[in-house]
């Protein structure tokens, strides 16, 4: 990730032009001048610490690129992309440049959402190292309590992704799960850990989802449902099958109805197309619905729901 930008020192602490070409996903970051005219860069790491790169020397008078790199551990956008979980909070080194020339570089042990604060106020960093537990976990809370964050049928999602305002709980949340997350208008990602009586899935167990005649996730584009272990890896499996979407040609029951197996062994050939292969430990569902419909039937307005995945005998 790199951001620029244009300032101008001349003119007051703060830069009165700017280009910052950043991720279209995130307009908070921000740099400046301090009240002593050093470039700094400050990034604010939800309260629970806040990290600030500053320049040695005081701007010339006149126009400067101001660069800030910053090189991560994890695994990016991948996080996003696989939802491994693994890769949430990684840490990663910093560097500021001013026209080209490294002026201040830092390491951080590990990252949470951007809420950057003007750079203008010459705030300096408190003391500590590292960002407590405590203060990952809840921001990771969120995802149980937060009231933008629907509930239902044992599938968890929100559908106020992508344009946050002040709402820094929730930016907090996406950060922290995947960086960044699309509008719901383009993608939603239900997400489902326990089965429809409230227990972690197991792949000893077998499950299925039943969609009724005409309820399938309605989505324009399309949709998938993908199995994860327990660490949010993909499952390997003898099929290489690692998501259940109509992709398969999903075989439809008489009454046009529509079952997905979740299981580890085959619920047998006839039925092998509407099979999602399970870990064989602990797992977890991501329903994938990719411009979902707008209108009735909808997961937006909540006119569809996902069903509750069910274990059978």
């Amino acid at each position: 990730m790199v951001l620029n930008g244009i300032m101008n020192p001349s003119c007051g602490p703060t830069p009165t032009t700017r280009d910052w070409k950043q991720p279209k996903w995130d307009e908070n970051f921000d740099i400046g001048a301090d009240m002593k005219g050093q470039p700094v860069f400050l990034w604010n790491l939800v309260d629970l610490k806040r990290v600030r790169w500053e320049g040695p020397a005081t701007l010339s008078p006149g126009k400067h690129t101001v660069e800030f790199d910053f090189k991560y551990d994890g695994l990016g956008m991948g996080t996003l992309a696989f939802n491994n979980l693994t890769g949430i909070g990684r840490g990663g080194t910093s560097v500021l440049k001013v026209d080209g020339k490294e002026v201040a570089r830092q390491s951080m042990e590990r990252t949470l959402p951007l809420v950057v604060h003007r750079p203008a106020l010459g705030f300096r960093s408190p003391p500590g190292s590292s960002i407590p537990q405590f203060g990952f976990d809840r921001i990771m809370l969120q995802f149980k309590i937060n009231r933008d964050v629907k509930h239902v049928n044992g599938w968890g999602y929100t559908t106020k992704t992508g344009i946050y305002g002040t709402d820094y709980l929730m930016r907090a949340l996406v950060t922290a799960i995947g960086l960044g997350a699309n509008r719901p208008q383009d993608a939603i990602y239900p997400t489902s850990l326990k089965d429809a009586d409230d227990k972690d899935y197991e792949g000893s167990n077998k499950y299925v989802i039943h969609f009724e005649k005409g309820q399938t996730p309605p989505a324009e584009d399309f949709w998938s449902i993908t199995m994860y272990d327990a660490q949010y890896f993909f499952v390997a499996n003898p099929i290489n099958r690692y998501s259940i979407s109509p992709r398969q040609n999903l075989k439809a029951n008489p009454d046009g109805s529509i079952d997905l197996y979740i299981q580890k062994d085959s619920p047998g050939s006839d039925k092998e197309s509407n099979w999602l292969l399970a870990a064989a430990g602990k797992f977890i569902l991501m329903l994938r619905m990719y411009w979902p419909n707008e209108s009735d039937p909808s997961i937006l307005d909540g006119t569809w729901t996902p069903p509750a995945v069910k274990k059978v005998a």
